[in-house]
């Protein structure tokens, strides 16, 4: 299988107030990579994405210093991600350890996201991480 990564963003799935043309073009990319990841799977390709909350590069200099800081206000561990992080996810997205995983987006938000976006749904809606651990420790072999 071969993999591919889409770069998304938070504001994507949120939306950031005067960032909503940055927003839209997040959530499309968001969109692509769902549909691409159900397109393009039985040929053997695996399409995901990531969306990371503010990372600490050269297009922040574009931003308000106001603008940084509300982005960064948002996320619990209080800090801006960095590239290599974001970079490592990229890189195991791309591995042999993710060939179960296609038209996925994942956060990498410092715990700022507020859903997970994994194609499942628990009974007590989405991105209920209870309900996805003890799936996990009922399987045979956990």
């Amino acid at each position: 299988m071969e993999g591919f990564v889409n770069i998304a963003s938070i504001a994507g799935k949120e939306g950031n107030p005067k960032a909503s043309h940055y927003s839209a073009a997040k959530a499309g990319v968001i969109g692509l990579t769902q549909s691409l990841g159900k397109e393009l799977v039985q040929s053997g390709v695996l399409v995901n994405a990531v969306a990371p909350a503010v990372i600490q590069t050269n297009i922040l200099e574009q931003c308000s210093r106001e603008h940084v800081d509300y982005m960064v206000s948002r996320i619990p561990m209080k800090r801006m991600g960095k590239a290599a992080e974001v970079a490592a996810l990229a890189v195991w997205l791309c591995g042999e350890e993710c060939s179960f995983s296609t038209g996925a987006v994942f956060d990498i938000s410092g715990g700022g996201g507020r859903h997970i976006d994994c194609g499942w749904r628990s009974p007590n809606g989405w991105g209920d991480l209870g309900f996805a651990k003890s799936r996990i420790e009922s399987m045979e072999g956990f």
